[in-house]
């Protein structure tokens, strides 16, 4: 790490589920000391929640929503004690954001996130120099969330029109509870792909030091595409037009710039091929027939 007068450097990465958050977190994860010979310490889940930030972070929702000032203080001593004196550290959980199953009650995108991620803040010595999140098409980020659900909480309902037709479905309310909470960190916003997990990895530890670690596998931790562990088919192809509808004039207005102090990552693909931790059956499958079928299902059908 860096030394001397070099100040301690805090990002945050906040996520969200299924855009490629454990694809990510293993791959920096595994590279720790390429990582600390560039001055960068990373903190994935595995850190943070064995320092029982989760349990910090119900304390301290329930702290700031009940107007008790910094929930932090009372319950962080050690995970203060833990932190670096000096270089970048990355702290990377997306649950920081929220919880998926809360999303998937209530049909809305992490209507929690203020009050997370306010406690998260109040265990730190800085605030952070910048925030990161990234964006997933409404269809695939639901049907990928059911997916999940489906599998490790037993969730067997998808109901379609509901999640179809829910106002939850904008990332703008979000970033901007993102950007409330701590509005002199820039939030820089990636859009979902296959790539978006090396754009992000490349932006949260800087270019030169991207260039000396090996790319986040694809594939990891992903869903089942539509149809699979036997749930049948998911959106219909009106409900999934209606619903790419809206993303993309959510997205539109994220380029506009309606939300100030957001920095969009940049989409270019890196030019090294990306590679797979396992062979996946039925990417690319859509049932809308729209041109660009090909790309937005192999997108849905990762994490």
């Amino acid at each position: 790490m860096k030394t001397g007068r070099d100040p301690l450097e805090i990002v945050l990465h906040i996520g969200v589920h299924r855009t490629g958050t454990t694809a990510l977190q293993r791959s920096l994860g595994r590279q720790a000391k390429r990582l600390a010979a560039a001055g960068v310490v990373f903190w994935g889940p595995k850190v943070l929640r064995e320092a029982k930030i989760a349990g910090i972070l119900a304390a301290g929702e329930q702290a700031v929503q009940a107007g008790q000032g910094d929930p932090g203080s009372r319950a962080s001593d050690g995970f203060l004690t833990a932190l670096p004196q000096a270089g970048r550290l990355i702290l990377s959980d997306e649950n920081m954001a929220g919880t998926m199953h809360r999303n998937w009650t209530q049909g809305t995108l992490y209507p929690e996130v203020s009050p997370q991620l306010r406690a998260v803040l109040s265990l730190l010595p800085a605030r952070p120099v910048a925030i990161y999140l990234t964006v997933r098409d409404f269809a695939g980020y639901w049907q990928s969330a059911f997916s999940h659900l489906h599998r490790v909480r037993g969730v067997s309902l998808f109901d379609a029109t509901r999640l179809s037709a829910s106002p939850g479905n904008s990332w703008l309310p979000a970033l901007r509870a993102v950007r409330a909470a701590c509005p002199e960190a820039p939030l820089h916003v990636a859009r979902y792909d296959r790539t978006a997990a090396h754009r992000v990895m490349a932006a949260l530890v800087g270019a030169e030091t991207a260039r000396t670690l090996s790319p986040p596998l694809q594939g990891v931790n992903a869903s089942r595409p539509a149809g699979g562990d036997g749930i049948g088919a998911l959106f219909s192809p009106d409900e999934t037009e209606r619903l790419d509808r809206a993303f993309e004039a959510d997205w539109a207005e994220i380029l506009r710039g309606v939300v100030p102090g957001v920095v969009v990552v940049a989409d270019e693909a890196p030019k090294a091929e990306l590679p797979s931790a396992r062979p996946r059956r039925g990417a690319g499958r859509r049932r809308s027939g729209r041109a660009d079928a090909t790309r937005r299902g192999t997108e849905r059908t990762m994490q």
